[in-house]
């Protein structure tokens, strides 16, 4: 929810008593008031209509209304004269009518948004009407109603009648969110007339609006096309809208922009901060290219920025931020990176449904084992045993339980334990923890399993994705991999692998517990090098622009967000969404951890990954055979010095 500094009171509510003559039949009526992207001074009102039935868009009288800052009003007197709705608007814009209304209620700027949204939606519904019996000619009756007003994308002041009622009845629509809408705007008034009282008038203290002058904001990163793409869906046209209104209140613009190829990134930011003029006043960063700029000291303190409510205390850090990035971007008191989107989620073991089936095992058993707390290394390593198959009699492997990249599976057996090659403690301080037993006891096990011939050797003339065909072609019945070769697009998706798979989190250490996971992404970060006033004003506009679109602010889980098309392939199943993506939610789970050892400037895991299956060292000597040149990275990385300095 935003809080209410942040909110932006951008909707119109408007009641109206309006007394006029007839009951055409015509409900829709337009006229050009200004080309407008905001929503007119007054959306919904209600009218009591005396027409003759063969004159329209005559208005007789207001009676209450509503202001676009959700403050209802009521006239003191009836009026004499016609009225045209865009008539009663432009004189309420004006501010002709103020002297003239008494405030009456309020109302809260989400609920003003949301049934304003659902009003656009049904002005594009083409079978829209209110229904009602045919009304026989020159028949004079009183008959009121609520309507809804909008701009068109020409500019165009559109009116759509919502609910009626006359001689004949009441008269609701056949789409229920025009009834919504009604039963939203009586319980507004119902509720005021209940607890108002005769006597005391309505105050309301002017909002006090924080104005950027023209304050304008770019949010740096890799692959923000030139032109903006038109909104694919009703959320995407309304955080559109609600942020154009944002930049208006608030004096600013703000924009992604790609400033860099992602090849070019890291000495695109580098070299602006450092010179003082940044590409860009917000960046999102890859992951890999964080360890340099931090340990230049080349990222602004967020917590110093009250705007954003990023805090090591946790009673004070805002929800809307990652505790994944929040925990690892951490030194000391100061954080210094954010992340206002879900994570992406990390390593698993990606398995194939029908070489299960065909080793007797059923299909669902890693996700049977997960659910039940039972999906452990020892009955892992059973699994591996009844998967690793010779079809053919020949005394030759042909299907290997597993098949995997060396740092992927060491990166998810080692993340099983909750421990991390490189760690950080609660100072924010690096430290390298390769010795300890939970992370020489994941890469020993991981030896043990091809020792006993689990996994698929590299072949000697292997390309660098050679275990991605040899899952794909049904070679292994599981992988080590990101969750990321599932999307649609990717090696494992509809269209480059025929079987079904499954996803489940890495087995975890027998006796433990929990199932810990890891997860990555982009980190946003704004430069050190800005005053404090300018980033408290960069703060607050980006803070705005992250922020939940009303209408849309009702909380979704992990999984919903990631059964998105782009992402799924029809071939990973929903236990994957429903039960596996869960255990990547950094949001409600504190098993989940950021990779620390991209945090080490110059420090490159793979030296170590690369040994596996650690036939000639065993995990302990190339961990030695590293230590003391990774010592003097981190010791480095740690106190902001230059690795590229020797």
């Amino acid at each position: 929810m935003f809080t209410r500094k942040a909110k932006v009171l951008i909707c119109i509510v408007v009641m109206f008593t309006l007394l006029a003559e007839g009951c055409g039949g015509d409900h829709t009526v337009a006229k050009n008031l200004r080309k407008s992207e905001q929503m007119p001074e007054i959306v919904f009102w209600y009218h009591g209509d005396f027409r003759d039935v063969h004159e329209k868009d005559r208005i007789q009288g207001v009676w209450r209304f509503c202001d676009r800052n959700g403050n209802f009003y009521k006239l003191e007197e009836w009026r004499e004269e016609s009225w045209a709705i865009w008539d009663i608007e432009e004189q309420f814009a004006s501010g002709a009518l103020l002297d003239k209304v008494e405030l009456y209620t309020t109302c809260e700027v989400e609920a003003l948004f949301e049934n304003y949204q659902k009003l656009c939606e049904i002005s594009k519904n083409k079978e829209y009407e209110v229904e009602r019996p045919e009304e026989g000619p020159g028949v004079q009756m009183p008959r009121g109603g609520w309507y809804g007003g909008y701009y068109d994308k020409d500019g165009n002041m559109q009116s759509i009648e919502l609910y009626a009622y006359d001689a004949f009845g009441t008269h609701t629509a056949n789409d229920e969110r025009a009834n919504e809408i009604v039963e939203w705007l009586e319980g507004v008034y119902s509720n005021a007339a209940s607890q108002r009282t005769p006597t005391p008038e309505i105050t309301k203290e002017p909002e006090v609006v924080r104005d950027l002058n023209g304050l304008q904001i770019i949010i740096g990163d890799t692959y923000s096309p030139e032109v903006t793409p038109e909104p694919t869906n009703a959320y995407e046209e309304a955080t559109g809208f609600y942020r154009k209104t944002l930049m208006e209140k608030h004096n600013f613009t703000i924009s992604a922009k790609k400033v860099a190829d992602w090849e070019e990134m890291e000495e695109v930011y580098i070299s602006s901060v450092e010179a003082g003029e940044p590409v860009a006043q917000v960046f999102e960063l890859d992951y890999r290219f964080l360890a340099k700029p931090l340990s230049r000291g080349l990222f602004y303190d967020l917590t110093t920025l009250k705007e954003l409510g990023v805090s090591v205390d946790e009673r004070e850090h805002r929800e809307k931020w990652s505790p994944a990035v929040n925990k690892v971007m951490t030194k000391g008191e100061s954080i210094y990176g954010m992340r206002p989107e879900w994570m992406e989620p990390g390593g698993g073991i990606i398995f194939n449904k029908r070489l299960f089936e065909e080793a007797g095992l059923d299909p669902n058993l890693p996700y049977d084992l997960q659910a039940r707390g039972e999906w452990t290394w020892s009955k892992f390593e059973e699994i591996c045993a009844i998967l690793t198959r010779d079809t053919d009699g020949d005394g030759q492997t042909d299907v290997y339980a597993t098949c995997s990249d060396s740092r992927d599976t060491l990166q998810c057996l080692v993340s099983s334990t909750g421990e991390d090659f490189i760690a950080v403690d609660k100072e924010g301080i690096l430290y390298n923890n390769c010795k300890s037993e939970s992370v020489l006891g994941a890469m020993e096990y991981a030896a043990e399993l091809y020792e006993k011939g689990y996994e698929k050797p590299e072949p000697s003339d292997a390309t660098s994705d050679w275990y991605i065909m040899e899952f794909r072609e049904g070679k292994a019945a599981m992988q080590f991999a990101e969750e990321t070769l599932c999307k649609a697009d990717a090696p494992y998706g509809e269209n480059n692998m025929t079987d079904e798979i499954g996803f489940v989190v890495p087995p975890k250490p027998d006796g433990q517990e929990e199932y810990y996971t890891y997860v990555y992404g982009n980190v946003w970060v704004i430069p050190s090098c800005y005053d404090a006033e300018t980033a408290a004003d960069i703060a607050f506009a980006y803070d705005l622009y992250t922020g939940e679109t009303p209408g849309y602010n009702d909380p979704i889980s992990y999984e919903d967000l990631y059964e998105d098309d782009f992402y799924r392939n029809g071939k990973y199943d929903n236990r994957a969404l429903k039960e596996t993506l869960p255990y990547y939610d950094d949001k409600e789970k504190d098993t989940v951890n950021f990779l620390t050892c991209y945090l080490v400037d110059g420090l490159d895991i793979y030296e170590l990954t690369k040994n596996y299956p650690f036939a000639e060292k065993t995990p302990e000597a190339c961990v030695e055979e590293l230590w003391a040149s990774w010592q003097v990275l981190i010791d480095k990385s740690n106190m902001g010095e230059d690795t590229d300095v020797e």
